[in-house]
């Protein structure tokens, strides 16, 4: 890699070649002032960050409305998109099977995988999925829909997630998280009880404990019994007749 000298002790690297028929004063001056702010950890070599990315996001919109205008694929430039598609089938494919391998990566270790974030349960955290609702086309959607519910049913796995259903319609997360999602879902989630210890004479509390050996051991340390305090919990009675587990 070339590189250009600033001092007997610094060589820095040029970020790009020159393009033939350009100033190359101009270019390597250029050069010199972007290597200068990168060794100083500046972004965008001390320029302004919004007016660079401004024009960054200007570049890209017009490189993607030239493209379009040549119909060329919009990734690669080199062959023409697909029919309806911005991209070729070649650049649609790897990106595809990029995506894939990346939302299988995160789906098992149980990401949102649309960005990342930790978040356990379903395939989208709370927001992503709003999003996704509200950018869906049900005209698109749909038959793409029925196709791959059609062919996940063929092979004997859950239309849901893709896992094997042993021959059920969905397999037991699955179908448990549709059933709770369903109107003919009633009564609210049985938790673990939690226990509030409080003093009788006084009134402290002495906080709140997940188990009754917990009460226990909190009454021996305070050297009181069951007739000084009063236990209280966060669960009715109704709650738990009502509840599901």
């Amino acid at each position: 890699m070339v590189g250009c000298k600033l001092d007997a002790s610094h060589t820095l690297p040029y970020t790009r070649q020159p393009k033939r028929g350009q100033d190359l004063t101009k270019t390597r001056g250029r050069t010199r002032r972007y290597a200068k702010g990168e060794v100083a950890g500046k972004f965008y070599s001390g320029h302004d960050p919004r007016q660079r990315r401004k024009m960054a996001r200007e570049k890209s919109q017009r490189r993607l409305r030239e493209r379009h205008e040549a119909y060329l694929c919009t990734r690669c430039r080199h062959r023409p998109p697909a029919q309806d598609r911005g991209a070729c089938e070649r650049c649609r494919e790897t990106r595809q099977a990029a995506e894939r391998e990346r939302y299988t990566a995160w789906r098992t270790v149980g990401l949102c995988t649309r960005w990342g974030a930790t978040f356990g349960g379903d395939a989208r955290c709370g927001p992503c999925a709003v999003l996704e609702a509200s950018r869906r086309s049900p005209e698109r959607n749909n038959p793409v829909t029925r196709r791959l519910h059609a062919r996940r049913r063929t092979r004997g796995e859950c239309p849901d997630c893709g896992a094997p259903s042993q021959g059920a319609a969905r397999c037991e997360p699955c179908a448990r998280r549709s059933y709770e999602r369903s109107t003919y879902f009633r009564g609210m989630p049985l938790y673990p009880p939690q226990y509030t210890i409080v003093e009788l004479y006084t009134g402290d509390d002495h906080g709140t404990w997940n188990s009754w050996e917990d009460v226990a051991m909190c009454l021996a340390f305070l050297r009181l019994s069951l007739d000084q305090v009063e236990v209280l919990t966060d669960q009715s009675p109704v709650a738990t007749s009502a509840a599901w587990e």
